[in-house]
């Protein structure tokens, strides 16, 4: 017959010895159990990495220690219901080591949210911010309405969007504070792009993949974040052209640098005397200046002059399959 043990019925020296030589996983799956074993765990403030949040199937918060064994709690594991949020039937706590190699544990919690379960993490482990947010946009409307509004107000490093719609989009910008965000996969393939109130928010970093969406030129100079990473569009050289032309004028002051990357065949030579033409600039090959008069080479670097003083860096790279540029405001 199982038998229970007092432990917080120990001195506070001994409770205090028998926690800090628990695992990690048993330190986060023993401060769930009351506020009073919250309490021996929190003074403990253990460094770890960083705190994830995935929503998809299962709901997940990963907790990644310094020591390389990351901890994540579950919710709704295969469950294609509604979510409660305001108070989740149960909780899976697993563990892997660096070789991948997992324990489960299983706790029945009543009234313990989602948002509870997040702030109970970043209190006791001292984080401020989550790092990354993860959201597949099959989960549902309902569902992600009901996850973003119970992480309303936190912020994070940078949020991932996997199959989304400009409705999801703005539930999760209003929702959660952050930095950058990334697009991947539309979920109705046939709609148009992102949402112009969406494009010219002042994202730290934007990057969005636009295999199958229209994505032009129109878009791309509206465009207010810090740093860009577009893949996969459909811009043509002469539309690179004119942003260019555009980012000379000096009038766009918020752009530190931008990535187009898989440029279907890449730039041949005449693509990017197109990308260059009307625009005065000294070229570069391995930090020596090049004759114009020389053909154009993949890792070359441009340098134009902007007209308020400052320099832009554009440097092309391809291969037999795509091509890439890379732009830089120095």
């Amino acid at each position: 017959m199982a038998t229970s043990f007092p432990i917080l019925r120990l001195p506070n020296k001994i409770i205090r010895n028998v926690v800090e030589n628990l695992s990690f996983y048993n330190q986060l799956t023993f401060s769930l159990c009351s506020k009073a074993t919250k309490s021996c765990v929190t003074p403990l403030r253990h460094k770890i990495r960083k705190i994830n949040i995935t929503v998809d199937h299962p709901l997940k918060i990963h907790i990644f220690s310094s020591n390389s064994v990351m901890t994540y709690l579950s919710f709704y594991k295969y469950n294609f219901d509604l979510w409660n949020v305001q108070s989740c039937g149960s909780i899976i706590a697993t563990e892997f080591d660096t070789n991948f190699f997992g324990t489960e544990s299983v706790r029945e919690i009543k009234g313990f949210g989602l948002r509870d379960c997040i702030d109970h993490i970043m209190e006791i482990f001292n984080h401020s911010k989550i790092f990354e947010v993860h959201i597949n946009g099959v989960m549902g409307i309902q569902n992600l309405k009901r996850v973003c509004e119970a992480m309303k107000g936190l912020t994070a490093r940078k949020i991932f969007l996997k199959n989304w719609t400009d409705e999801i989009v703005q539930n999760v910008i209003c929702s959660i504070q952050h930095k950058g965000i990334s697009f991947n996969k539309k979920l109705i393939s046939n709609s148009s792009s992102l949402n112009h109130e969406i494009l010219v928010r002042n994202f730290f970093s934007f990057s969005a993949s636009f295999p199958e969406h229209n994505f032009n030129l129109n878009d791309l100079l509206i465009m207010n974040s810090t740093h860009l990473r577009i893949r996969s569009s459909q811009l043509a050289f002469e539309d690179l052209n004119i942003f260019l032309k555009h980012l000379k004028t000096g009038l766009n002051q918020t752009l530190i640098g931008a990535q187009f990357l898989k440029i279907p065949q890449g730039p041949a030579w005449d693509d990017v005397k197109v990308l260059m033409n009307g625009i005065p600039h000294s070229r570069y090959r391995n930090s020596k200046l090049v004759s114009q008069d020389d053909n154009y080479q993949s890792g070359d670097c441009c340098m134009i002059n902007q007209d308020d003083e400052r320099r832009i860096s554009l440097t092309w790279k391809w291969t037999q399959h795509d091509g890439s540029i890379e732009i830089a405001i120095v």
